[in-house]
């Protein structure tokens, strides 16, 4: 049961609309998803699609449907929805079911008497339909003979916007209607095309489902790895069905991230429950929004398939019929946007769905998932929008964001197993830096300069070797952090001087909780003014230093505007700032070439790379003076001083 083409004018915002829906290669569906602000008639094109298979129903089932009470319309026709400046309005739907086409037609006219003289109205049943020309309304459904058996083999799904919302549009005298289960007798229909409650719709099947059991006899090898007993026997197994198992797929799928397992459902509490790897709920009902969103739409469709196929040997894709999903992302976090609900879809390749969205990251996402097979229509203009490549960037956004929150997460994870350990030390001084390589060059200045034996053994670095380049903002902010604690410790906060911002003016600041910052000292080889960070308490000479491979570390102000250094030799396409101190560190657009063309070599060496050649003595590292470094010693030394003291 497929949509084969609509048809709208002059309806709300909706000038003139005309879509014919697709199949792919293999005769599925290609699912339409629809775009346009809000108010551009979205939900309106919905309320049509509804109100056909509603009013194919009430045909069918003349004994009463759940979808509305009596004869009540879904929809209300109302003339304020012809679009402004026009007089009459045309919905025309196409619909094919086991090989009958079922037309709906709603028409609304200001002044049916014109309309019909202008020949607005083209069909002559509508042209002589007293009802049409007393009030300016018809509305008809033609089934072409379509039978409640026919009907029921293929699913109808409409997942509203908002489960409390009700439009301007809806029939409220049907709104309580929706959550009534219907009667089994002849001439009843016994489902809801709309779906408002989906906890409460699957949660009792869902639970069934999964206390049926599916034994099966399986014949042990005759194998001496096995018991005695139990050699070449044939044993009853318990397994699951092959529903549970496309329920276990389709959780799978949302999340992701490996297999899932339901435990045993609780007669007594009517509960069931969810293991895997980023799940561990006693029900469903403590699934997140957005994970129960997707889990919901997901096994109504098997659900309502399951209601009338009662064959447990189905396959998702043996399931067909059309969904509808007006705002499709609500609830979703941008990852379940892009990557659940298309991988979602794809697991239903014969059922044909029908969004609406203002989320990017679903359209990104269907793109990747369904390549050339996707139908992306703009409203109110009703444009297919065929030029896909714009969602490239939007796809690289993703990949971004979601590389940087996994990234994020488990800096966290090692941030938080950092601070128990300086938590769990005591009367210890702890230094937080910026970067790595500032804790490596601290150690080395204490080694190698005298005068401050009496506070190195007490000092403990913060392990950002493990968790991330520290950065300034990120060290104010745990400068705040650390003043609400309550520990003996000292904690000393160095913050480089190549930012303005964040630079301490005082010799040092002392906050609560034994808690202090300052900014790297100036050496005497360096001005006052100098935006210098770690690396600069040595000087240039020794910064340039050469290492085996040719490479070194290199400054800003050695390249000209050109990009090359003034004695010709390199060249660097990273753009130059205004610091002729900034150390170009061989990565991204600050790698250094030579200026022959032919050679490939990146001859900046980065900053870790230039410490660990100190820090292993390679030939020509093993003579750098530490001098620089004293000054910035002596602050720390002040500091201990300071607070033993206090």
């Amino acid at each position: 049961m497929y949509l084969k083409h609509i048809s709208v004018k002059s309806y709300g915002p909706i000038e003139n609309l005309s879509y014919s829906f697709r199949e792919d290669e293999k005769g599925n569906p290609v699912p339409l998803a629809i775009i346009g602000k809000n108010g551009c008639g979205k939900t309106l094109l919905f309320a049509n699609i509804v109100d056909m298979f509603v009013e194919m129903k009430r045909q069918i089932y003349p004994q009463g449907i759940l979808e509305v009470n009596e004869n009540n319309y879904y929809k209300v026709g109302n003339l304020s929805y012809i679009k402004s400046g026009t007089r009459t309005s045309e919905v025309k739907l196409e619909l094919l079911a086991s090989g009958k086409k079922t037309t709906y037609i709603d028409v609304m006219s200001l002044n049916p008497k014109q309309a019909i003289e202008a020949k607005e109205v083209a069909d002559t049943r509508i042209q002589n339909n007293q009802k049409f020309k007393d009030s300016g309304f018809y509305k008809s459904t033609d089934l072409q003979g379509l039978t409640s058996k026919e009907f029921e083999k293929e699913i109808i799904l409409y997942f509203p916007f908002d489960r409390f919302y009700k439009p301007f549009w809806y029939n409220p005298d049907n709104y309580n209607k929706m959550a009534i289960n219907s009667s089994n007798n002849i001439g009843y229909s016994k489902t809801n095309i709309i779906k408002i409650d989906l906890l409460e719709n699957i949660k009792e099947w869902f639970r069934t489902v999964h206390l049926q059991t599916h034994l099966r006899d399986i014949s042990l090898p005759n194998h001496e790895s096995l018991p005695p007993e139990l050699r070449g026997k044939i044993v009853t197994i318990q397994q699951d069905t092959k529903l549970q198992t496309h329920l276990k797929t389709i959780l799978a799928t949302i999340k992701g991230d490996g297999s899932y397992s339901v435990s045993a459902p609780n007669r007594n509490l009517s509960t069931i429950g969810l293991q895997g790897p980023s799940i561990h709920c006693a029900d469903i009902s403590q699934l997140s929004a957005g994970e129960l969103s997707l889990f919901a739409i997901a096994l109504s469709i098997v659900r309502e398939w399951d209601l009338f196929h009662t064959n447990d040997s189905l396959d998702l894709s043996d399931i067909t019929g059309c969904v509808l999903i007006d705002e499709a992302d609500v609830n979703l976090h941008i990852d379940f946007a892009y990557r659940a609900l298309p991988a979602l879809m794809k697991l239903f390749p014969r059922v044909q769905f029908i969004l609406s969205t203002h989320s990017p990251f679903l359209l990104s996402g269907l793109k990747k998932e369904y390549g050339k097979n996707i139908d992306i229509l703009s409203l109110p203009d009703g444009i297919l929008i065929e030029d896909l490549n714009a969602f490239s960037e939007i796809t690289t956004a993703y990949e971004v964001f979601n590389a940087e929150t996994d990234k994020l997460t488990k800096q966290l994870a090692l941030l938080k197993e950092e601070n128990e350990r300086v938590k769990a030390l005591s009367n210890k001084i702890i230094i937080y830096t910026e970067g790595k390589t500032d804790v490596k060059y601290l150690k080395l200045a204490f080694e190698k300069l005298d005068g401050f034996d009496d506070i190195k053994d007490r000092i403990e670095y913060y392990d950002i070797e493990h968790a991330k380049d520290t950065g300034d903002g990120e060290l104010e902010k745990i400068y705040a952090y650390l003043q609400k604690g309550n520990d003996t410790n000292i904690k000393i906060c160095m913050f480089d001087r190549d930012k303005p911002k964040y630079t301490v003016h005082e010799p040092y600041v002392c906050g609560e909780n034994n808690v202090y910052k300052f900014s790297l000292q100036v050496p005497s080889h360096r001005d006052s003014g100098d935006l210098i960070s770690v690396e600069h308490c040595l000087t240039d000479e020794a910064l340039k230093t050469i290492d085996t491979n040719g490479r070194r570390i290199f400054l800003s102000g050695e390249f000209g505007v050109t990009g090359i250094t003034s004695d010709g030799l390199h060249l660097c396409h990273h753009r130059m700032g205004t610091n002729p101190l900034e150390i170009i560190d061989g990565s991204n657009d600050k790698k250094v070439y030579s200026t022959d063309g032919h050679d490939e070599t990146n001859y900046a060496l980065t900053k870790d790379d230039f410490v660990q050649h100190i820090i292993d003595n390679d030939p020509g590292f093993d003579m750098f003076s530490f001098e620089g470094f004293r000054p910035t010693l002596e602050i720390i030394k002040s500091i201990v001083e300071d607070a033993d003291r206090n």
